[in-house]
């Protein structure tokens, strides 16, 4: 695809993939393959990958230990989306967004290290997945991904919040007790700006 530019080719290489391989559009983006793995970007800025030969993964993780700890696992999943969200273009692919870890599920076979999108401190829930990222281990590599690329900046005229005191009433006439009055943006990948909103947590 030539008309995904520069960025996308550098994208696609720095998930070692090469751009001129075998690859085909749909309605709602491109998948790129090589073998027996695919490479998926949907219009929305979404890039799955799954692994299907595992005797001889594409992204082996340099350096972990043979029972890996759950802070190298992470550290080995930050690693591999900070590299690949920078590769795209000179300032990085969030833009005025900072990424941070979110958690780790268990999988199958393996751990999934969530790392998700958060301007000004406050967490950004992106389409129905809601993370930046979604990164599976297993067997010393990464065996699979979601990554959600958005770029974000600010406005100076944002959508006006309720002010804390009055989200605060407002969450303690629904008797959300127990839970933590956060500020957060949701993001439907349909429109170009992100609301916010007070969510109980």
């Amino acid at each position: 695809g030539d008309d995904y530019g520069d960025a996308f080719e550098a994208l696609v290489r720095s998930l070692s993939f090469q751009p001129q391989s075998m690859s085909y559009r749909s309605r709602d983006g491109v998948t790129i393959q090589e073998g027996s793995e695919k490479l998926r970007f949907s219009n929305s800025g979404q890039v799955t990958y799954e692994a299907a030969e595992r005797s001889d993964p594409r992204f082996p993780l340099q350096g972990l230990s043979q029972n890996p700890a759950e802070w190298e696992l992470v550290g080995s999943a930050w690693a591999f989306v900070e590299r690949v969200f920078q590769t795209s273009s000179a300032s990085s692919l969030c833009g005025d967004a900072r990424l941070y870890v979110q958690g780790l599920e268990e999988t199958e076979d393996g751990v999934a290290v969530l790392i998700g999108y958060q301007l000004d401190g406050a967490a950004v829930l992106v389409g129905q997945l809601g993370y930046a990222a979604r990164i599976e281990i297993s067997d010393g590599a990464i065996t699979g991904f979601q990554l959600q690329l958005r770029k974000y900046t600010y406005l100076q005229q944002g959508p006006q919040v309720l002010p804390e005191l009055q989200a605060t009433a407002a969450l303690e006439a629904q008797k959300a007790q127990g839970s933590e009055l956060l500020l957060y943006y949701y993001d439907d990948l349909r429109g170009d700006e992100v609301t916010a909103d007070w969510g109980a947590f």
